[in-house]
């Protein structure tokens, strides 16, 4: 349940900290979390989502390719999302338009793996929240394809957290004012 909490701040200190001790150690704690993943799938590029963490700029791009490449079978649990959610986030904000459709696609599918339960825990922590955000922009992207992948990625969420009011509505309202302008 601290997971939401934990890894923000650990990610902040092992990008921006200057002191090389500290960013090792965070990246030790990262390694740590992910010992308690359960997704099978997730567990197999735990390392590379860790680096992704760590090093945004330059393991970002592998980590969404192999997302996409995986097949997921199982549910993705909370801690799973912990790690991937910060690193799908980041890559919504990168420069590149390749980056940002593959994130609002990766994003899109997960939302149909995961559980009524976990749906609550992602809400109250604010996940989905911070990337609604992040999508949200991309609409605006000038990029016609990041655009209609992070449309889609907004549509997959709302449609599988329906009975999460504050989300559905949150986004009905982005959704009208958006049309107005």
């Amino acid at each position: 349940q601290y997971v939401p909490i934990i890894i923000p701040k650990l990610v902040k200190l092992s990008v921006e900290d200057i002191h090389p001790k500290v960013r090792e150690q965070c990246k030790v704690v990262l390694s740590n979390i992910t010992n308690h993943i359960k997704t099978p799938e997730i567990i197999s590029i735990s390392s590379n989502l860790i680096d992704a963490l760590v090093d945004p700029s330059n393991k970002t791009k592998l980590v969404l390719d192999m997302l996409l490449s995986t097949e997921f079978m199982h549910e993705i649990d909370l801690i799973s999302l912990g790690i991937l959610l910060p690193v799908l986030s980041r890559a919504l904000k990168s420069q590149l338009g390749e980056i940002k459709i593959k994130s609002s696609s990766i994003i899109g599918n997960l939302f149909s793996m995961i559980s009524n339960n976990t749906n609550k825990q992602l809400i109250s922590n604010g996940y989905i929240s911070s990337l609604l955000v992040n999508l949200r922009e991309c609409i605006f992207d000038p990029l016609p394809d990041v655009r209609t992948s992070s449309a889609k990625a907004i549509g997959n969420i709302v449609k599988n957290i329906m009975n999460e009011f504050d989300v559905k509505q949150d986004t009905e309202s982005f959704i009208i004012e958006f049309n107005k302008s």
